[in-house]
């Protein structure tokens, strides 16, 4: 069940004359109407966030059912001697084009 007329894209000929007939005709116009109704009436807020809630509630067990594999940083500790020195005196590092600073401007190489 189709809730309107499908008219060729982009003809604005076929656009009114399919208006006019909707204007000249109230059965078929009563008749759009009504199916429009039927197709669309379950497209309320209160009905969509009952969805939503179905997904959120379905992809909930879904994560209980099959939990993820936890994300451990082993050596973490070990590698933080490793990282670059900070070049704090650098006044070029804020970049005033794009209002950002540049991580490049401040590890030295």
């Amino acid at each position: 069940m189709k809730p309107g007329s499908a008219v060729p894209f982009a003809t604005p000929e076929a656009i009114a004359q399919k208006t006019l007939e909707l204007l000249d005709t109230p059965a078929i116009r009563h008749a759009m109407r009504k199916r429009a109704y039927l197709y669309a009436r379950d497209m309320v807020w209160k009905k969509a966030a009952q969805g939503y809630m179905g997904s959120f509630e379905r992809a909930r067990s879904e994560r209980t059912r099959n939990p993820r594999v936890e994300f451990s940083i082993q050596g973490a500790a070990k590698s933080l001697d490793k990282l670059p020195a900070v070049k704090l005196e650098s006044p070029e590092a804020i970049d005033r084009r794009y209002g950002y600073i540049s991580a490049r401007d401040f590890f030295c190489s």
